[in-house]
């Protein structure tokens, strides 16, 4: 999974990224799981009010396996928990279809407001590492396959400071072994995420 980030400034508004983000060709499908224009109009003018730099935080999640019913909102949960987010203003899903209307690959924009209901800006401290540490969760929550590249380390002693011994160890004998995949590893993932059933509100307000 590869978690990414870019801040809109203020001055820039809403208009180029919700294009981005409806824009369509030949080959990709795209659905509004939740917000409106609207929620996004008015955290730009919030931002302004506040002289703030920066009105959105555009964060995409890529998987690089299909999600399974509730795994997308366990992802919005843990990023809210690491950078203190108030709820996403606009989420939508992106699908690569090849010929015939198989999915090929997934991926989902998820828009929140810089400027927080506590009067607080959204954090950007170690944005990078941070968004590695939740990929990594996640695979081993979702049982995917492991990401290992030059972070990893890294993401091992994120983990263990943050008190994820278990996790940290999975992740470091995937390094050593050069082996990736989790289920001997984590055998219980599959069994523990599918009983989650957590949804979407229309307005995002959050995931029950």
């Amino acid at each position: 999974m590869i978690i990414k980030a870019t801040r809109i400034r203020t001055g820039s508004g809403h208009g180029k990224l919700l294009r981005h983000l409806l824009k369509t060709d030949d080959n990709e499908q795209v659905s509004i799981l939740c917000g409106t224009e609207h929620d996004l109009i008015e955290a730009v003018k919030d931002a302004h009010a506040r002289h703030n730099t920066h009105a959105l935080r555009h964060v995409i999640f890529s998987p690089d396996e299909p999600l399974e019913e509730g795994q997308l909102a366990w992802l919005q949960k843990m990023f809210g928990e690491e950078f203190k987010a108030d709820g996403p203003l606009f989420v939508v899903r992106h699908d690569k279809i090849r010929a015939g209307g198989k999915v090929v690959a997934e991926h989902y924009h998820f828009i929140y407001a810089e400027a927080l209901g506590n009067g607080l800006v959204l954090d950007s401290r170690f944005s990078k590492r941070r968004h590695e540490k939740i990929a990594r969760l996640a695979e081993m929550e979702f049982g995917h396959t492991l990401t290992l590249g030059k972070g990893t380390q890294a993401v091992i002693h994120a983990l263990e400071t943050n008190g994820k011994a278990r996790h940290a160890d999975v992740l470091r004998a995937a390094t050593y072994e050069n082996d990736r995949t989790l289920l001997s590893l984590m055998p219980s993932t599959r069994r523990r995420n599918a009983v989650q059933d957590s949804r979407f509100s229309q307005r995002c307000e959050q995931i029950s």
